[in-house]
Parts: C-alpha cells; structure tokens; sequence
C-alpha cells in the first residue's frame, strides 16, 4: 500500500526548525489506526495527522504521536490546514473535526513583499528583518523596522487575527 504524506516544519522561523509535522492528506481506504500508529511511530515526529474525510466546510483529521492518538493538538490543525489549503483541497476558511470536536480555521491572504539584501531591523523575528512588505521601495524599511501595530495591518497573521476576531463576534463570543 502507497500512503503519501507531506513533511513540514510549523511555527518555524528559519527552515528546517519548528515544529516537525508529517500530514497524510489522502487515507488510503482501508488504513486503519493500528496502521496510523505504526506509521506515526516509523516517522517519529512528535505528530503524525491522517485526513480520513475531506467535504464542502473541511475534513476530519486523526492526530497520532508514536504512542497514541490524541483528540487533538494546536500545530497539527495549523500544519494540516495549511497543506490542505495550499494544495486545493479545501477553502481557507474551514473547520477541521476531530477527536475533540470541531475546530474553526481561518487562513486569508498573504503577505507580499521581497527579501531583503540586508538584515535591517531589530523587530519581529525570524524572517522579519530581511522582509521588504510589498509598497516599501527597494531598500526601503524591513518588517523589522516597523512598529507592531504596522506589521500587525500588513501581515497574514494580522489578518487572520482579524478574521478569528470577526468570527468570533458573529458566533457570539
């Protein structure tokens, strides 16, 4: 039996660091979860996700560390969505079922820019003080350089929050 699966790294600010993930965006039928966790177990990152159902709002997602199957864990949802969202699979804004229930997902936009050919700023992390945002001049200021809140207007992760917030608003919390 063939099981593709994709390796990521999430929460990662440099590459090959975060938080290790192995997705399986397509089960093949009849892979059950004695097989789940013997695969999570031959990966040996600390989550291995199997999406076991995939409709119009989202998918169903089992999460397996080498030992067990958990009802759920924070970067696996946000590794398992990406992938899912990146390849198509599912529109960006979703709700991922598991173990533990539903779980609403929200990944809008992108924040456009270019790399820097210098490091310039101390703000932010990560990849921050290379980042030129897209409508600051070539040489211009770095997401490094600016304030929270001005990154936070730009930035995909400001958008999201925004997102979450308004979602959140019309659920009633």
């Amino acid at each position: 039996m063939k099981v593709p699966f994709r390796l990521l790294d999430v929460f990662a600010e440099t590459p090959f660091s975060g938080d290790q993930l192995c997705v399986v965006p397509d089960v093949p039928e009849g892979l059950g979860a004695d097989t789940m966790l013997t695969l999570a177990r031959e990966i040996g990152f600390s989550e291995t996700t199997f999406v076991t159902a995939v409709r119009d709002d989202g998918y169903d997602v089992r999460i397996f560390t080498p030992d067990a199957e958990l009802a759920f864990a924070g970067h696996p949802t946000i590794g398992t969505a990406f992938v899912m969202v990146s390849e198509g699979r599912v529109a960006p804004s979703l709700v991922q079922t598991s173990a533990a229930g539903d779980v609403p997902v929200f990944r809008t936009g992108a924040f456009e820019g270019r790399i820097a050919t210098e490091r310039r700023g101390q703000g932010g992390f990560g990849y921050d003080p290379i980042f030129e945002p897209a409508g600051e001049p070539p040489g211009g200021r770095t997401v490094g350089q600016m304030s929270a809140q001005e990154k936070h207007a730009l930035s995909h992760r400001g958008a999201a929050a925004r997102a979450m917030a308004e979602y959140l608003r019309r659920e009633g919390w």
